[in-house]
């Protein structure tokens, strides 16, 4: 833990920046805004980050700050379903959802083709680490899991819950690769998680090996902001995660390997 402790004091320690630049693909007739997190010099990886249903990626500044200082070109979309979208309410969820699905893979294509030696890795808030695990194996109830370039790993907080009308109990079968979900024992909602525990289900039925779960003690659904006490340890687990699964780190393998519980945080897995 004493190793964990020393990498979080510099987590800490490195300032929260806005996005580096602005952009915009095009996604059949729509136009989506990109921001982009670019690494000085040539990148590790690349992750492609999805934020939570009605939030914007600028929301999440000191998390994917802190994965750009650690080498790794990150882009995030601005979905139909953001608040400050312009055409929010020319969609219903399930409008929404598919241009979500749509952004994803237009976005994963669009990495491998600029970053084609990089390592890929999905990651997401909420709505946002749902579509994370759909890309990379996870489906719905509507059909086959989706297609597209090698994923290397996931990293979820607060993911989906139960979702009966969305997914069924094998929805994560498939999920093979690296994951490392986050959650705490305050993150309810009772809609989607009405219970805390509901958020530990892909890491409860997902193929094992290589599955990491964190549950913070009186943590919420919003732990991906990172500004709260919790948030420089939580950041040194993504970025041993990211080293270790994304870079191929052995050496940061085995310290994820051997960092265990504390006071404020229960590690497990499997």
């Amino acid at each position: 833990m004493r190793f964990l402790l020393i990498l979080a004091a510099m987590v800490a320690a490195s300032p929260a920046l806005a996005q580096d630049r602005q952009g915009a693909i095009a996604i059949g007739e729509r136009t989506v805004a990109l921001y982009h997190w670019t690494p000085a010099g040539e990148p590790t990886g690349t992750i492609l980050f999805g934020h939570g249903h009605g939030a914007h990626p600028a929301r999440y500044a000191a998390l994917l700050d802190g994965w750009r200082d650690a080498g790794w070109a990150v882009v995030a979309a601005m979905p139909v379903d953001s608040i400050e979208h312009p055409a929010r309410a020319d969609y219903d969820l399930q409008g929404g959802f598919r241009a979500r699905v749509e952004t994803m893979q237009a976005l994963r294509a669009m990495l491998a083709t600029e970053y084609p030696d990089r390592p890929m890795l999905l990651a997401g808030h909420s709505f946002g680490s749902f579509m994370a695990l759909l890309g990379a194996g996870a489906r719905t109830r509507f059909g086959p899991p989706l297609e597209g370039p090698p994923v290397a790993g996931v990293i979820a907080f607060s993911t989906a819950g139960a979702m009966e009308q969305v997914i069924d109990p094998q929805a994560y079968a498939g999920l093979d690769v690296p994951l490392l979900l986050i959650t705490g024992t305050a993150d309810a909602d009772p809609a989607y998680a009405p219970r805390w525990t509901d958020h530990r289900l892909a890491f409860d039925t997902s193929r094992a090996g290589d599955k990491l779960l964190l549950v913070v003690e009186a943590g919420g659904h919003d732990l991906a902001r990172m500004d709260q006490p919790v948030a420089p340890s939580l950041a040194a687990f993504t970025r041993l995660f990211l080293a270790a699964h994304g870079a191929g780190d052995a050496a940061a393998g085995a310290l994820l390997d051997r960092l265990g519980s504390s006071a404020r945080i229960a590690v497990e897995r499997r």
